[in-house]
């Protein structure tokens, strides 16, 4: 009974995990949270997770991070936002550095779903609640601000701005978005590459 029990609990896992590459294919897989939620049984010890996950490694499903899911998932938009998306992607390459507000590309409930999905799928960076900028454009900013820093020992906000022909709007959240990834680090009013 118990080796049935078992069966039926890695049975519910794998399901739960194929109905979120179904119903959201953008997101990397399903959650640990989303999988413990998903199962019959509420999973006490932290062992039965790590047993779970890897009778789960047997039947071609793998950990990525904090998600769970198919070996060959790649996360792709669903049909249903992809005009939306493209719209979104085409008003944010228009002007890269100084992208329109979040607001502006996401106005309505159709976008919004859209953008998140654009987040999730890592094709959209979201800097702040009012700012968003396409990932081809933050990685092309990233190399502009290590360039500019590896020639010299600081710049300032309004430096770097220039360097990109971008807004505080953007620059500000963009370079908070470096300092958290261990890029660049505040002194003062003044940014240094991180040593």
């Amino acid at each position: 009974a118990c080796r049935e029990w078992w069966r039926n609990l890695v049975k519910a896992a794998a399901e739960a995990v194929d109905a979120q590459h179904l119903n959201s294919p953008e997101q990397p897989g399903l959650s640990k949270s989303g999988l413990k939620r998903a199962l019959p049984v509420p999973l006490s010890a932290p062992q039965i997770y790590e047993a779970l996950v890897s009778a789960l490694s047997k039947h071609g499903f793998q950990q990525k991070g904090i998600f769970i899911a198919r070996v060959d998932h790649q996360p792709y938009l669903a049909e249903r936002v992809r005009p939306a998306a493209d719209r979104i992607l085409a008003a944010l390459a228009v002007s890269p550095f100084d992208p329109p507000s979040r607001k502006t590309v996401a106005a309505d409930l159709e976008t919004r779903e859209a953008l998140q999905s654009l987040v999730d799928a890592g094709k959209v960076i979201h800097l702040d609640e009012k700012a968003v900028i396409s990932a081809e454009a933050f990685e092309r900013a990233k190399s502009v601000v290590v360039g500019l820093l590896s020639n010299r020992p600081t710049a300032t906000v309004s430096e770097i701005r220039s360097a990109l022909g971008s807004s505080r709007r953007i620059v500000v959240p963009l370079l908070e978005r470096l300092d958290r990834e261990g890029f660049t680090e505040r002194q003062g009013d003044r940014r240094a590459l991180r040593r």
